[in-house]
């Protein structure tokens, strides 16, 4: 009981932080996922490197992981910073792209001087760090400069479909669940939970299309934009849990009581925002 109430709790102030960075601002939300972004890359460089790496250059190791965790801080606030202070699109994705290129040169040349076999394996796995986490968030904070006024409650939305989705998928499948989804990476994932998940997206997009439309799409771009939001979120939590357990963790942190790491909460989050920045982009600009 104290682990459920300890769990809600938590619970309650992450969808709290995440609701007021969005309704305060561009800054703050910024901000907010920026910490999300160093944090994520930090339990993900931590749960990536083998105990190896860490106890025979445990210098070289703390160098990299610095390096990752400034070179996403600077990828995802940069781009948006630019685009808000100076209204220049262009030169925030110049920015971007600079940003990320400066740091792969940078982190593979520094790998020049690891003596370790396995050198180039690490470098990879810096750089999947930044583009799992550190490129999502940054489109989304893109996204939200882009039309404050009505991409803020559009991210909102997004954030409460993701969250339907979780829930609808527990529920359905904790209740209905009698197929296995993907018993290798999610025992208890069903296909009963998925398509309750399914359903609680879809149903909340309807809503959206009736009642409160921020971006002015019909009913159907809604359904789809749904259904999309509920794949990408399944697909986003299961791709986290092949992480785990390739590298034999239970969380990705504990920086979150009950509930594990940042990357636990945001696994589904890191799926969906690209997505989410492509689509509202499409239908702004054709």
């Amino acid at each position: 009981m104290k682990k459920v109430i300890i769990r809600s709790l938590s619970g309650i102030v992450y969808i709290a932080l995440i609701v007021g960075a969005i309704l305060w601002g561009e800054i703050s939300f910024c901000i907010l996922t920026s910490l999300f972004a160093v944090i994520g890359v930090w339990e993900f460089t931590n749960i990536s490197h083998d105990a190896e790496d860490k106890t025979q250059a445990p210098v070289m190791y703390r160098s990299f992981l610095t390096l990752d965790a400034m070179s996403v801080l600077f990828l995802v606030c940069a781009p948006p910073l630019a685009a808000y202070f100076l209204g220049n699109d262009v030169t925030a994705y110049i920015l971007g792209v600079s940003v990320f290129a400066i740091y792969f040169l940078a982190r593979a040349s520094f790998a020049l001087s690891d003596l370790r076999v396995q050198a180039y394996r690490n470098v990879a796995k810096s750089v999947l760090g930044l583009i799992y986490i550190g490129m999502p968030l940054t489109m989304l904070n893109m996204l939200y400069v882009s039309d404050a006024e009505s991409m803020s409650k559009v991210i909102l939305l997004m954030f409460i479909m993701i969250w339907l989705n979780d829930t609808g998928a527990f529920c359905f499948g904790s209740t209905l669940g009698r197929r296995r989804l993907c018993e290798r990476l999610s025992p208890k994932k069903s296909w009963e939970g998925f398509w309750g998940g399914m359903l609680c997206c879809l149903a909340f997009g309807a809503a959206c299309s009736h009642m409160y439309n921020p971006a002015g799409l019909t009913l159907w771009q809604w359904l789809v934009f749904a259904a999309c939001v509920c794949v990408l979120s399944t697909v986003g939590d299961l791709f986290e849990s092949m992480l785990k357990r390739t590298v034999k963790v239970k969380d990705s942190g504990d920086l979150i009581p009950g509930h594990g790491g940042i990357l636990d909460r945001i696994d589904s989050l890191l799926f969906v925002a690209p997505f989410t920045y492509i689509f509202f982009m499409l239908f702004a600009y054709l």
